[in-house]
């Protein structure tokens, strides 16, 4: 997501390079001299007014605020095609097109007309009953052989700004067209912030967020409104008076909205005490707005709403540079540089103090700044979406962080956790075996004349808890292994050997393949494990009864070598096979019988270091341990 705020850079600067060569590419305008008196007392006819001295000016007409009246004299030259060409579409009309859409009224002068009717254009108009129907306000006019003058006056309680052109009907419609073109992709812009802000705000769940997204989603009624698409839109269903205050209403509810996006923009950073007034002090703007409304001043609370656009971003920056979150006392840094931060705040100090300026007269205005406002909004959503991106991820980065780190803690808390209940069950399983062979050892001891029947049972009971001590030090060894000698042996001797160190040698029974002479693998823990699976079986399988130890060759795919003990279950009973290789596990018949409830865990670790693999595999008469080498 970082590549979407410049991407959405790009499409408004092109939006704007687009809108401002817009009256460059109409090379038709018919206009060639612009004039303006101001009708201070507002009541002067028009037989008055055209005999008053006339200044000139250039392009835009941007007078500010107040309650004068502006009559405007348009020079429009010669068309002799038009007389020329009478066949032709529109040929001998011209439209006058006139914007900003806001201004509430606009009457013609037009000597050349002899109807007698009175036209008057402007947003508390019907748009249905405009001559020509645009985004923009419009007249349509005859034009001839020769130049005349027309006339306009203006009255609004918005800001005193006017664009007119005169253009032949065709160059009109031409203009309509890239008009439609142009504020819809700026429509589509301001919607997809405020989709994009909704998206980030469901994601984050921050209350800044919410409030960008309801910042953004308020722009868009400002927008179709001032780029001309709510008029044609509405006009079937409203009013213009409704349409007219709704506008205004609108506006109010937006700039409102602002206030309480840079309240939570700089209250998340710790302001200092006068920087959260600052950022306080705007949110009690609305009802202040509302009030003068209703009290008839239209005009007094739209000057009150530019000066609360020009001032909220001027107190954010201040109030930013009160911020605390980013010392170093601080316990936790923002996710926002503070660069970032406060280049964001100068970017919104600088874009309405210059739509200021030219709301109010006291810089020349152009094209692109007529719907300054809209740019301003749209520049403002991208840098502030930047900014709530890099946050936004960077959150996502420490919650990512703070994740794996609750993970690590928790797998670490489980690992503990298991080795205590280990340690738990290693000092239950050696306390049970010591006392066992303790109380069997005092026994003997005790006995005044000790027999040999006692005296062979204490050492075997001495012999039990050495056992028991040499598993859980085996166990422990084993955990930790080094690398292992490989190497070539006989496996019958090695066998042999095995049933050698066993604990009753005479009923170990070897048998070997034929064809299988050699292992290759590493000999002595081969050894040790065979013999903690001859041990097994010797211990807990039937009294008297053979032990098998059997090896042959694995004749399935990939081959390798087979090694197995067989026996014929004792008093300790059938294992369970989900449990027999867990270290500590004792069938509840082996309880009788001393053992650590290691050797069969430790036999597995063994296998699995020699690359193989042990496996419990019982017939349906006899318990069997089968091992898998590879060869």
């Amino acid at each position: 997501m970082a590549w979407l705020p410049r991407v959405l850079a790009l499409l408004l600067l092109a939006l704007g390079a687009l809108g401002g060569s817009a009256t460059r590419a109409h090379a038709q305008d018919l206009v060639t001299e612009k004039a303006y008196f101001e009708d201070t007392t507002g009541r002067l006819s028009f037989e008055e007014a055209r005999q008053r001295p006339y200044q000139r000016y250039s392009a835009f007409l941007n007078a500010g605020y107040g309650p004068s009246v502006y009559w405007i004299r348009l020079t429009v030259r010669a068309m002799p095609a038009a007389v020329d060409q009478p066949d032709q579409p529109g040929a001998g009309w011209a439209v006058v097109r006139m914007r900003p859409v806001f201004v509430d009224q606009i009457e013609l002068f037009d000597p050349a007309d002899t109807s007698g009717r009175q036209r008057i254009t402007g947003d508390r108009t019907d748009w249905l009953d405009a001559e020509h129907r645009s985004l923009t306000h419009t007249f349509v006019i005859s034009i001839g052989p020769v130049p005349r003058h027309v006339w306009l006056r203006m009255q609004t309680t918005s800001s005193r700004q006017l664009h007119v052109q005169v253009l032949p009907w065709r160059e009109a419609t031409n203009a309509d067209r890239e008009d439609e073109l142009t504020a819809a992709l700026l429509i589509m812009l301001l919607a997809a912030l405020a989709l994009i802000g909704l998206f980030s705000a469901v994601a984050s769940r921050t209350t800044t967020d919410y409030a960008f997204a309801a910042m953004q989603a308020a722009n868009l009624p400002y927008a179709l409104y001032v780029l001309g698409y709510a008029r044609p839109l509405l006009a079937p269903y409203l009013p213009a008076v409704v349409l007219d205050q709704g506008f205004n209403i609108a506006v109010f509810i937006g700039v409102h909205l602002a206030c309480w996006f840079y309240y939570f923009f700089v209250k998340e950073h710790r302001p200092s005490r006068l920087g959260a007034w600052l950022v306080t002090a705007p949110l009690f703007i609305l009802p202040a707005l509302l009030l003068v409304t209703l009290a008839g001043r239209l005009d007094i609370a739209l000057e009150l709403n530019a000066c609360t656009i020009l001032v909220l971003p001027c107190t954010t920056l201040v109030a930013a540079l009160t911020c605390r979150a980013w010392d170093s006392t601080a316990a936790h840094r923002p996710s926002v540089p503070r660069p970032l931060y406060l280049g964001a705040a100068l970017v919104g100090v600088l874009g309405s103090t210059l739509w200021f300026l030219t709301q109010y007269g006291w810089m020349k205005s152009t094209y692109f700044l007529v719907y300054g406002m809209i740019w301003f909004t749209a520049l403002i959503g991208v840098v502030m979406l930047t900014v709530l991106l890099v946050r936004t991820r960077r959150v996502s980065r420490v919650r990512s962080e703070a994740v794996l780190s609750a993970q690590i803690a928790e797998s670490q808390a489980q690992q503990a956790r298991q080795q205590r209940e280990e340690q738990a069950q290693l000092l239950s399983m050696l306390t049970h075996e010591v006392r066992t062979g303790l109380a069997v050892i005092r026994m003997s001891l005790g006995s005044p004349g000790p027999s040999s029947d006692l005296r062979q049972l204490a050492e075997q009971s001495i012999d039990s808890i050495g056992r028991v001590l040499d598993r859980c030090d085996d166990v422990q060894r084993v955990e930790a292994p080094g690398p292992l000698p490989i190497a070539s042996h006989q496996l019958r001797p090695l066998l042999e050997a095995v049933r050698a160190d066993a604990a009753a040698p005479t009923r170990v029974v070897v048998a070997v393949e034929d064809d299988l002479h050699m292992v290759e693998t590493d000999v002595v823990t081969l050894r040790r494990l065979l013999g903690l699976l001859v041990e097994n079986a010797l211990m807990h399988g039937a009294q008297d009864a053979p032990v098998d130890l059997s090896a042959a060759l694995d004749r399935r795919q990939g081959g390798g070598l087979l090694i197995w003990t067989s026996n014929l279950p004792g008093i300790a009973g059938w294992p369970d096979p989900r449990l027999v290789f867990q270290k500590y596990y004792r069938s509840p018949g082996a309880r009788r019988l001393t053992g650590s409830g290691l050797g069969l865990h430790l036999a597995s670790t063994l296998a699995a270091q020699l690359g193989g693999h042990l496996r419990y595999a019982p017939t349906a008469t006899h318990i069997r341990f089968v091992l898998w080498l590879p060869r």
